[in-house]
């Protein structure tokens, strides 16, 4: 588990840090809403399951490598970073899309549990343009997370999507 001084020193680079926290088994998940609403670490009986390098987590200028990225609207690799369908196309889109870069809203976070969402903006609509809202909701319950994801098509047209996530064991 993180020292106090390391985790504060973590919370000044990426913004507060959530912990969801399954008492009956003392199993912990970390996210950082503000990077990407990635989770940033998972122990279970004691053992650090994910792989997370500090130095990429506290430089928005990369990319993480670690945790559990969210890979949202376009998991993999465009064609000259470039989505195109149904007549719309966006460009700039990155490897593995923007969901791991935004800084996403918290909505709740009841024990145990972490809502979080991002909604169409300035910024996603040259890159991606449609009208959308995503939610995650992470949930820890015994040592075990699942990750609940909602999008809602705000949009006229059908909404082109595809979701994945990157666990670094």
């Amino acid at each position: 588990m993180p020292t106090t001084q390391h985790r504060a020193s973590l919370q000044a680079a990426v913004g507060e840090l959530y912990t969801l926290h399954d008492e009956r088994t003392d199993a912990r998940v970390v996210v950082a809403p503000q990077r990407g609403a990635i989770v940033t670490s998972m122990r279970v009986a004691g053992r650090e399951l994910l792989y997370l390098n500090d130095a990429t987590l506290c430089d928005s200028s990369q990319n993480v490598r670690g945790g559990i990225p969210v890979l949202f609207p376009s998991p993999g690799k465009l064609t000259n970073d470039t989505l195109c369908w149904g007549g719309r196309s966006g460009t700039d889109m990155k490897q593995h899309g923007f969901g791991r870069i935004l800084d996403w809203s918290v909505l709740d976070s009841p024990p145990g549990s972490l809502l979080l969402e991002i909604q169409a903006n300035a910024w996603t609509l040259p890159r991606y343009p449609w009208q959308f809202c995503a939610q995650i909701d992470y949930r820890l319950e015994l040592h075990r997370l699942s990750i609940h994801f909602r999008v809602e098509n705000r949009d006229t047209t059908p909404l082109p999507f595809a979701l994945g996530f990157h666990p670094y064991f």
